[in-house]
């Protein structure tokens, strides 16, 4: 499974990661402190970055790929 986490740092209160699940999609997770408070699923890892960008003002180039 592929896992990326937004290096964006306009709130700091919150953390931002997409998971993908070879099952059902991309989910675009908010977190909280290690609280996830919010989950969203995309078909595509692009969608996914999109909502982030539309919702919370990530930046679509702050997104790194981790190794889990």
């Amino acid at each position: 499974m592929k896992k990326w986490v937004s290096e964006f740092t306009g709130d700091s209160k919150r953390k931002f990661v997409i998971e993908e699940d070879d099952n059902v999609g991309f989910y675009l997770y908010i977190f909280e402190g290690d609280k996830c408070k919010e989950d969203y699923l995309q078909d595509s890892f692009d969608l996914a970055i999109e909502q982030a960008e539309e919702d919370f003002g990530v930046d679509p180039r702050s997104w790194r790929q981790i190794t889990s």
